[in-house]
């Protein structure tokens, strides 16, 4: 995913690059994990605390009021806030992804694989390669196939007004139970943007605010 926000063609639509919590393109944050520290072999997320230069900031309206707002750091990790469209200063949810694998499917039959009406992202379950099973979060209540979760997100990489990008987006959760700690998360996207098209696999956890520090 970083990769592509190198080699933006950009468009020309401002968009505001402060976000909730005083997170700024330039900006950083520092994360602290104690909440998996100590059950760190159970996770595919790592576990190490470190302060994340802003790189990036993307925003994107999911409808029904909220807003999902982006960070991208210089270390590949994305902070992901949600928020009332109407008042981003009410943080509901707060997750750290982590990029766990990408792909770029080569063919017609590689893409429908991954996005066709039987397609591995609208199943109930997502398993990787070594074996780890993950269950659908969204429409956990839904037996079959569902549709993707869509949307548009709006990139910006400076401060002021300056060049932005719309990655479309396909994309679906899944999350596993992990005993005596906290779920982990896998966010599974296909985004399409000037750069190309491809399947993101990203691992995520859940942050409280006092986790959380913003420079």
């Amino acid at each position: 995913m970083l990769n592509r926000l190198k080699d933006w063609l950009g468009a020309t639509e401002p968009v505001v690059s402060t976000g909730p919590l005083g997170l700024v393109v330039g900006g950083s944050w520092r994360v602290e994990l104690f909440n998996i520290r100590a059950n760190p072999t159970a996770y595919h997320f790592t576990t190490d605390d470190a302060s994340a230069v802003i790189v990036a900031y993307g925003k994107a309206d999911l409808g029904d009021g909220m807003c999902l707002h982006r960070f991208y750091a210089q270390d590949d990790h994305m902070l992901q806030l949600i928020c009332p469209s109407d008042d981003p200063a009410t943080v509901q949810e707060i997750t750290l992804y982590q990029p766990f694998d990408s792909i770029h499917p080569n063919s017609a039959e590689a893409w429908q694989a991954w996005l066709g009406p039987q397609g591995w992202m609208r199943q109930p379950t997502y398993e990787l390669d070594d074996g780890t099973c993950y269950q659908r979060t969204w429409f956990a209540d839904d037996p079959g196939t569902v549709e993707l979760v869509q949307f548009s997100e709006t990139l910006c990489r400076t401060r002021g007004d300056g060049p932005t990008e719309h990655i479309q987006q396909q994309c679906m959760l899944y999350n596993r139970d992990i005993a005596h700690s906290p779920p982990e998360h896998l966010l599974v996207i296909c985004e399409t943007n000037d750069a190309g098209r491809s399947i993101e696999l990203m691992i995520g956890i859940d942050l409280q605010l006092p986790q959380l520090t913003v420079f």
